[in-house]
């Protein structure tokens, strides 16, 4: 059975706690069962059938809390392991922005190197956990919170993924989840098999995770609520009928909004129309308690859930007013990327700092300042909160796909994606801030191609005999010039410094230095013969 092989993996190490299963006929039955050991769990899902919704916890409790009651997040006792529920684009799901098929949405797992103990198909997605040598029982409040910290850098991690694809995942993080039982049916709309796809012998500890997820710092950062203390919550909202006519009139999405008339909007939710009226509000600087009496305004007007819950509005409304910072941080780095007089040469520090700190709230990515190496060719260096990130050339710096690409392998972070006659002035903002440094010689062509002849030619032996040099391919001296030959230098650096060149780049960097190619006329076995050769500069006589 697979229900029993599923409960088997997930709980046959607890000991002491009770395992929720939780069935809802998808109206009005909802009921909570308390069992201590997997078997008699299982027992139980075989004599309900097929004909209702069966759940498990995630979390295990500490006491059984009777049929009408779930343990909730603060009193969870332990975990098992880690779980995902990624949902795949069907008729039963009202987001638009999901992984087409199964193989699409299996792309997110391609980034972690721990590949799940358990894979269910829900009948309408997937659901993955990776479960933990032994169950992760919790001895404080600080334990548990740990915990959820770990999950919620988990899911995160995951939303990162999907939004390169222009996907969501659920935010299941919360302790007291409960998703599917595999071997029952799905009966949220027409009656579909929960199967479980894969239950392997994987197994891992929850510190097998802590290095390859973004910090707490940083998820927290993301979703921090800019609205401070509780809002007043009502059925009855007084909205702001002066500021919602005058909107209305300035901006037509609003209106389109209002009406659920979006046809550029992905997801069709009532969730995702409260963001966009939220945005369109806090751009117009309306305060938290405005934009929380427009949005149940809104959802009383279609007849949808009020969600008069703290944690929702709060959450929708810092959203909105970060996505209204940023909006107004990019308009004043476009304002002061705008062409200046000519006379105008370096970027003050009061401005250079007004960039840095419009970028870091446009990137959502603490900017602390970018470094610009005088090398040959500069190399640039991005200095952020999280450390720095080595750029290279002025292209990863400039081109927006690189510096994504960048930003995200050192911080775990996917900047937004800008419009490109946007990203040229924050391109060009990004090249007003850099402070020039000094480099040591070494660092340019012509310092490291010097320190090369001066290393190789104290390691080779200089021959007084061209003829012999021909044969060899060893540097020579001839009338106390020396020549080398361009093919051995490169597998020198090759094979001594462990540096790739061509022989083209090798052969610019000689150029440089004053060196030239020429040709010599040597004798090798009695026939005279030509060979290509480098004759260096007076400093490297012998």
């Amino acid at each position: 059975m697979q229900h029993s092989k599923f409960l088997q993996t997930l709980f046959e190490y607890n000991e002491d706690n009770y395992i929720l299963i939780w069935i809802y006929d998808g109206e009005n039955r909802k009921e909570s069962h308390w069992f201590k050991d997997w078997q008699a769990a299982a027992e139980f899902i075989q004599k309900i059938g097929n004909s209702t919704n069966v759940y498990v916890g995630v979390g295990l409790s500490g006491k059984d809390y009777g049929t009408d009651y779930r343990c909730k997040q603060n009193d969870i006792a332990g975990i098992t392991g880690l779980w995902l529920d990624l949902d795949i684009l069907d008729p039963a799901h009202k987001k638009p922005n999901l992984p087409v098929t199964v193989d699409d949405a299996m792309k997110l797992f391609g980034w972690l190197e721990h590949q799940p103990t358990i894979l269910i198909h829900s009948g309408h997605g997937l659901q993955a956990y990776w479960v933990f040598n032994e169950p992760w029982t919790f001895d404080s409040d600080a334990e548990r919170e740990d915990a959820r910290n770990l999950s919620k850098r988990f899911i995160y991690a995951f939303k990162q993924q999907a939004h390169k694809y222009g996907w969501d995942v659920d935010s299941v993080f919360n302790l007291d989840r409960v998703l599917r039982v595999p071997g029952t049916m799905n009966c949220k709309s027409a009656p579909v098999p929960v199967k479980m796809l894969e239950c392997n012998d994987l197994r891992y500890n929850p510190s097998d995770f802590e290095d390859i997820l973004p910090e707490i710092k940083d998820v927290d950062e993301y979703e921090a609520a800019l609205v401070k203390g509780d809002l007043i919550l009502s059925s009855t909202p007084s909205l702001n009928m002066a500021k919602f006519e005058a909107l209305k009139m300035i901006e037509s999405k609003f209106v389109q909004s209002w009406e659920h008339q979006r046809k550029d909007l992905q997801d069709q939710s009532a969730s995702s129309y409260d963001l966009a009226l939220a945005n369109y509000s806090a751009m117009a600087g309306w305060s938290e308690q405005e934009i929380a009496n427009l949005l149940i305004s809104h959802r009383i007007k279609h007849r949808e859930d009020l969600k008069l819950r703290q944690d929702y509005y709060k959450r929708t409304i810092s959203i909105a007013m970060r996505n209204a910072e940023k909006y107004r941080a990019e308009e004043e780095i476009i304002q002061m990327s705008a062409l200046e007089p000519e006379e105008k040469a370096e970027t003050s520090n009061a401005e250079r700092d007004a960039i840095i700190r419009n970028l870091s709230m446009t990137f959502n990515c603490k900017i602390l300042g970018i470094e610009k190496y005088l090398s040959e060719p500069a190399v640039y260096c991005l200095i952020t909160s999280s450390g720095s990130i080595n750029l290279g050339d002025v292209e990863n710096l400039i081109s927006q796909t690189k510096l994504r690409n960048k930003i995200a392998e050192a911080t775990g972070k996917y900047l937004p994606r800008f419009k490109a006659e946007r990203w040229d002035s924050i391109a060009t903002a990004l090249l007003k801030i850099c402070v020039p440094k000094q480099v040591g010689n070494d660092a340019t062509d012509k310092g490291q191609v010097s320190n090369w002849l001066q290393k190789y030619l104290n390691d080779k032996p200089v021959l007084d005999n061209a003829d012999e040099a021909a044969i060899t391919r060893d540097p020579f001296c001839e009338a106390g010039i020396t020549f080398i030959y361009l093919d051995d230098l490169q597998r020198w650096i090759r094979v001594v410094q462990l540096e790739k060149i061509t022989a083209k780049q090798l052969s610019v960097m000689l150029s440089r230095i004053g060196a030239e190619s020429c040709t010599k006329n040597v004798k090798i076995n009695n026939s005279w013969t030509t060979r290509y050769v480098w004759k260096l500069p007076n400093s490297f006589n012998i």
